[in-house]
Order: structure tokens, then sequence, then C-alpha cells
């Protein structure tokens, strides 16, 4: 539990408050994860592209807060389909703003576009470290966030993005909302 609380830090931060003992949370082993969260959550890669393969639109960011310091930039987001407008995703990312190019800073401080489809466009080769993996029972900000009409269990994931030397890049808290496996909101 205590590798779910460090890698939640993000979401602690932006919320001011230590969340592992705000939300009802639980870690998972990923591959006893039901589908369609498996497959969108135990790979990789980065979500923005995973998403928009699954939900067939492109992804905006709607910014619910961000933060900024000399070293970090922290956005808590939801990334949201273009043509249908449903949110795909709450996420919280930590970006180490001196890790990144200028023109690759600035993209993500305009809070404009999801940060794997920032990434893939800077040509910036990157790694992910992904896990560990959750479930959790969304609190009234979530369930806001995500347009939720009910507390029913999400599952989700911390993704550490990495230079190809191994520098951190961000730190990302990725919580999917209810789906069907065929990609409709459950």
């Amino acid at each position: 539990m205590s590798q779910l609380l460090s890698c939640l830090r993000p979401l602690s931060l932006m919320r001011g408050e230590d969340i592992g003992t705000r939300l009802e949370i639980e870690q998972r082993d990923p591959e006893s994860l039901p589908e369609p969260y498996k497959e969108l959550l135990v790979h990789r890669f980065d979500m923005t592209h995973t998403l928009q393969n699954f939900h067939q639109d492109e992804l905006h960011i709607s910014v619910l807060n961000a933060r900024h310091t000399p070293e970090k930039y922290t956005r808590e987001v939801i990334l949201v389909t273009d043509k249908a407008n449903i949110p795909a995703e709450y996420g919280v990312l930590q970006v180490s703003t001196g890790s990144l190019a200028p023109e690759i800073r600035e993209a993500v401080e305009q809070n404009r576009r999801p940060l794997g489809a920032i990434l893939r466009s800077g040509s910036m080769e990157v790694l992910h470290h992904p896990g560990p993996w959750f479930q959790l029972r969304p609190d009234e900000a979530i369930r806001n966030a995500l347009a939720l009409q009910s507390d029913d269990i999400l599952y989700g994931r911390c993704n550490r993005i990495a230079s190809l030397l191994g520098t951190t890049i961000a730190e990302v808290v990725e919580i999917l909302p209810s789906v069907s496996p065929a990609g409709v909101r459950a």
C-alpha cells in the first residue's frame, strides 16, 4: 500500500490532503483487472493514444486546476472526447519542467493538449513505467469531474514517464470512468 500512496502524491498535492485516507482505494494486481480496464491500463504506452483508439475519437483536455513552481507544473485534468464530448479519463500529472525542451514545456503550460499528444508531436522519446494499478470508489470531486451518476468502483493506474536516460519527466495518476467492453459509458 505504501507504493500506491507514494504514486498518488500528485493527486494528494493537488488536493492539499492525504488522498490515501480520503478515498476508498485498493491496490490491484494488473492481471486481475476486468476488461476493458485491463486493456486500457495494463501497457507501457501513453494513455492519450490508447484512449483515442478505444473511443475512436481525438481527445482534448479540460483543466480543473493547475499549479506551477519553478521546478514542477501540476495539473488536474479531464481528457474529453472531441465528437461525443464525454470524459474519457480523470488525471493529475506533475511534470518536471526542467526536463523538457522549452517548446514542449510551453505547450504543456498552455493547457490545450494532453501530455501524450504533446510529447509525440514534439518527437520526444519517452518510456512509460506504469503501476501500481488500483480500484477506488470515487469521491464527489471525481464523480463531478467525470460526470458520474453513481459511486461505482473505478479503475486506474499510476505512470512514471521518463526520458530514455531514466530522468523522470512526469508522474501521472490516471482514473477511468465506468465503461462497457464496447467502449460505451456504463
